[in-house]
């Protein structure tokens, strides 16, 4: 099950946030900031990473980086390819996936 998906800059800053349960809002806040710093602590443009108890997926598309916790039920390769729809839709959407483009159109 995917608990949340992300989607921030290269020095942290989120853009697009989305959890798919209800934590307390410093939990949501403290995630945010070790997710960022967790993915972007890796030089590698994709990966599936142990992340408290959750496994995390990420990948990184120019200047931005795309990011979903799951559960161990879920197929991590099905979620890397989630996220690459997701980026072909915004491209769609949006002509190019900038991160100018994502926080001024907001598509989601």
């Amino acid at each position: 099950m995917i608990k949340f998906i992300f989607l921030f800059n290269k020095i942290g800053k989120p853009r697009i946030v989305r959890f798919y349960d209800n934590p307390l809002e410093s939990q949501r806040i403290t995630v945010q900031k070790e997710v960022s710093n967790f993915c972007l602590a890796h030089s590698k443009q994709e990966g599936i990473l142990d992340y408290k108890d959750y496994t995390l997926v990420y990948r990184h598309y120019g200047n931005l980086v795309f990011a979903a916790g799951i559960t161990e039920d879920e197929n991590e390769l099905a979620v890397l390819e989630l996220l690459h729809n997701l980026v072909e839709t915004l491209m769609k959407y949006l002509n190019k996936v900038s991160e100018a483009d994502v926080s001024f159109d907001r598509p989601v």
